[in-house]
């Protein structure tokens, strides 16, 4: 333990002192520590820090000078403070101001965590696990995505590196007494689970989840379900320290769907040969321009857009997919008209013989035939032509984009497409 561990670590036992001879007393009845007690072991969530602020017996603890010493001391170190903030630049007074209340609310809920937490390990042994959490350095935390429209038959699919896929419907199966509520709920009947590396306390809030999640709902409608979406997910806390997490609480975050899905899609059922290809070409990102502004991100986006208009009940999802096709099949400072060109162009990329070809021909110039009526004011219905001719569109679409990133290619030769 370095001399900073060493310091640390006996003013917060000197603050947990001073916490137990504030409590010696008649001010705190029993009723009063074992609430507090019940709460910090159970949930925690009723015990946040800025409750605790405001709490007698956190006032009590707040006001002994050796918190107060613990407070400033953390205030003081720059390494301790960005553990709990992680500060890119110099903070301003005001932001301190704010970092100063949270890193005393936590001081003070971690204190009396490790002095009242049902345990069974010594109240030393936490206190070396605290000062150890505080070190300087990242953790990592598992995500749990629940996955609208997609299954397996398997319990567990692993994909790589992209994560593992668990079977969530083998959990309320026909015998449970809650299977029809949970049919009628339409939750999805699997979850994505993977890991990102991240900061702790507040810096958590800072990372970017946007782009790991969105990496892998791409690559699961590349290889298996092109209208795969996702309402939620979730993101672990380190326990004890820290307090459970919210997705709405990351600055940076994204998804795409209304709960459980729209109904009219159906599920598509994951094998073990669709995990394999999809943790083949996960590593392919490693080796692709994924975060470019290349026309295969922009068809990706585009895809992204289609799938929430449609979650959404929203006609523009099939504008969408269009637009994604054009984004890899047409040159960006085309001003021709661009159906026979984007349907030609796919039907020759797609397909080696004539047959195929001629058929991809003919879906794109229907979708095109969708596209024209929608883009010019006609009411369309969310109907099951609409869905057809949308989940169609998006089957191209990534059949297209999946090509695109086994080839490693961000954007299309398109006089070579066209000597066919």
């Amino acid at each position: 333990m370095d001399a900073c561990s060493t310091e640390l670590r006996q003013r917060l036992v000197a603050a947990l002192a001073a916490l137990t001879r504030a409590v010696e007393g008649e001010s705190f009845p029993d009723a009063v520590i074992n609430r507090l007690a019940r709460i910090l072991t159970y949930t925690m969530t009723g015990a946040s820090g800025f409750s605790i602020l405001h709490d007698e017996l956190g006032r009590k603890l707040r006001e002994s000078p050796e918190f107060k010493s613990l407070h400033e001391y953390v205030m003081g170190d720059a390494a301790i403070r960005d553990v709990f903030f992680e500060a890119k630049e110099k903070p301003s007074p005001a932001q301190l101001r704010v970092f100063s209340l949270y890193i005393e609310a936590t001081l003070a809920r971690i204190l009396l965590l490790i002095r009242y937490r049902e345990r069974s390990e010594p109240e030393i042994q936490l206190v070396d696990q605290f000062v150890s959490f505080l070190s300087p350095g990242h953790v990592r935390r598992k995500v749990s995505l629940p996955i609208n429209h997609l299954a397996t038959n398997e319990p567990e699919l692993d994909l790589g590196r992209c994560g593992k896929l668990f079977s969530t419907q083998t959990a309320f199966d026909t015998d449970h007494p809650y299977s029809e509520v949970v049919k009628l709920a339409r939750l999805p009947n699997s979850k994505l689970v993977f890991e990102i590396e991240t900061g702790k306390f507040e810096s958590v809030k800072l990372t970017g989840v946007s782009e790991p999640l969105r990496q892998r709902i791409a690559l699961i409608r590349l290889v298996i379900q092109p209208l795969a979406s996702f309402n939620h997910f979730s993101v672990s806390h380190i326990e004890p320290w820290e307090e459970p997490l919210d997705d709405t609480a990351f600055f940076e975050r994204f998804w795409a769907g209304s709960s459980g899905g729209t109904k009219e899609i159906g599920q598509a059922y994951m094998s073990q040969e669709d995990a394999r290809q999809a943790s083949v070409l996960f590593d392919a990102f490693d080796e692709f321009d994924w975060r470019s502004g290349s026309p295969w991100r922009l068809a990706v986006n585009r895809l992204d857009d289609a799938v929430y208009k449609l979650e959404c009940g929203s006609t523009d999802s099939l504008l969408d997919v269009v637009i994604g096709l054009e984004s890899v099949m047409v040159e960006a400072d085309s001003t021709q008209e661009s159906t026979h060109k984007v349907a030609s162009r796919t039907a020759r990329f797609l397909n080696d013989d004539i047959e195929g070809r001629q058929t991809t021909f003919k879906r794109v110039k229907q979708l095109y035939g969708f596209r024209s009526k929608i883009a010019h004011g006609k009411a369309i219905p969310q109907d099951k032509s609409q869905m057809t001719a949308l989940a169609d569109g998006a089957a191209i679409l990534c059949r297209v984009l999946k090509k695109m990133l086994e080839r490693r290619q961000v954007q299309l030769d398109h006089q070579l497409l066209d000597l066919g």
